[in-house]
């Protein structure tokens, strides 16, 4: 839902399938594929470089190209994967053209030539000329939501004009003309977040404000009157974070970039899971709280809910970053997998592929012995993380250590060079 793809690696209409109508689409394009005497796979990134290798893999006969804008595969990794699928694509027999940018029209008309070959007898019969997959990047489905924000809008805009007693009509004026002025829906671009997976809004919500949705920019909104109700003076502007309101997955721009991969969608779930739980459980102590003391609730809420969850990602990593962890299959016996800045190829990483897509969907599916194990190894990929992390800081730090005492050797030596040349070229020194 996050994300509009090129059918058939995703269908992008509004249509909802069914597994067996999925199953039957897909088993229609491998029926293309087998009569296909051409494939064009445009885009060279994890989906494009994985459909390469496996076609070539299970048709080594068949004419394979893949076309990239780029001028390395797997830009999402370090350079040394990306050399690595190259170089065993070309072994394979696969065409790389990279560098070199189709658009839509030119997509359509590799496909028109090789129909208007078919139809003049140069084709084979009974077998379609060219296969033209598109694997370039995904497109966010951010405009579905647009509607409701602009929904909010017109209901933010009743709602001030229905409390317009007592103030100017300028003033309500400018209220409504700021409340109407833009939508925090970019067309085909992610929804944006703070730190802690609040959607940044562009438009006036006068929501109150939410234990686990702040922003970055909250601590600047100090004019603010925490105890007002004046919805003409509303709580959260352009810019700031909407209370309540979190985007994760594919739709939303990872505050630390990370990939759009099933791991990182579990841990970005983990979080708002954990957040909303946190908030819940502030507000049932602060609601028994209330009761026995109603004086004095106002300013311990207001105290008690700054006390916000730590940013994203280090309740459930551990720390302050994401890993990084990617496998990248190279047919059915070969691939590429990467975490941190460890690389790891050859024959393990298809096993370790097939192993985690297997289990993935066991989980999926409601394998209590699937779901234990997939949080076994997330852990442990948390824990190992963690390690490297530690690794990388002790390095720093020992180096900075050896260039510290470098420099403190060093300039004491230069100091006392500087205090026996005097010494040297004294006149008692040249008497003697």
């Amino acid at each position: 839902t996050g994300t509009a793809y090129n059918s058939p690696i995703r269908d992008s209409s509004s249509k909802e399938w069914t597994r067996s109508e999925r199953e039957n689409m897909v088993n229609e394009w491998a029926m293309k594929l087998q009569k296909a005497d051409e494939i064009v796979i445009v885009g060279g990134g994890i989906v494009g470089v994985e459909l390469a290798g496996d076609i070539i893999y299970k048709y080594p006969k068949k004419t394979v190209r893949l076309i990239s804008k780029n001028h390395a595969l797997l830009p999402e990794l370090p350079s040394k994967c990306g050399q690595y699928a190259s170089e065993w694509l070309q072994r394979h027999g696969v065409s790389l053209e990279m560098g070199k940018t189709l658009s839509d029209k030119e997509m359509a008309a590799i496909i028109t030539k090789a129909t208007d070959e078919q139809r003049e007898g140069k084709g084979k019969k009974g077998k379609e000329k060219v296969v033209l997959l598109s694997c370039v990047g995904p497109k966010p489905t951010s405009y579905i939501y647009g509607n409701n924000f602009q929904r909010q809008e017109q209901q933010q805009q009743q709602h001030q004009q229905q409390h317009q007693e007592g103030s100017s009509s300028s003033a309500t004026t400018s209220n409504v003309a700021a409340t109407s002025s833009g939508t925090p829906i970019r067309p085909k671009k992610p929804l944006r977040v703070n730190n802690k997976l609040n959607v940044i809004s562009s438009v006036t919500v006068p929501a109150r404000r939410s234990s686990y949705s702040s922003s970055s920019n909250d601590d600047n909104n100090t004019d603010e009157d925490e105890s007002s109700s004046d919805v003409s003076s509303p709580r959260w502007q352009r810019g700031l974070a909407v209370p309540n309101v979190f985007a994760i997955g594919d739709i939303s721009r990872n505050p630390m970039k990370g990939m759009k991969t099933a791991y990182t969608a579990d841990i970005d779930a983990a979080y708002v899971a954990k957040a909303i739980l946190q908030d819940i459980s502030r507000k049932n102590s602060l609601d028994t709280a209330a009761a026995a003391v109603a004086a004095t609730t106002t300013a311990s809420t207001t105290s008690s809910r700054t006390a916000l969850i730590d940013e994203y990602p280090a309740p459930i990593t551990g720390v302050g970053s994401l890993p990084r962890l990617s496998a990248v299959s190279l047919g059915f016996r070969d691939g590429v997998l990467v975490f941190n800045d460890w690389i790891l190829t050859g024959m393990i990483v298809s096993f370790v592929k097939w192993s985690v897509q297997v289990l993935k969907v066991a989980q999926m599916n409601g394998n209590s012995f699937a779901d234990f194990t997939w949080n076994i190894v997330e852990s442990l990929t948390f824990i190992l993380h963690r390690m490297d992390m530690w690794r990388k800081n002790m390095v720093f730090i020992l180096r900075e250590a050896l260039k510290g005492i470098c420099t403190v050797v060093t300039h004491r030596a230069t100091e006392k060079n500087h205090v026996a040349a005097p010494r040297a070229t004294s006149p008692a020194a040249c008497r003697s």
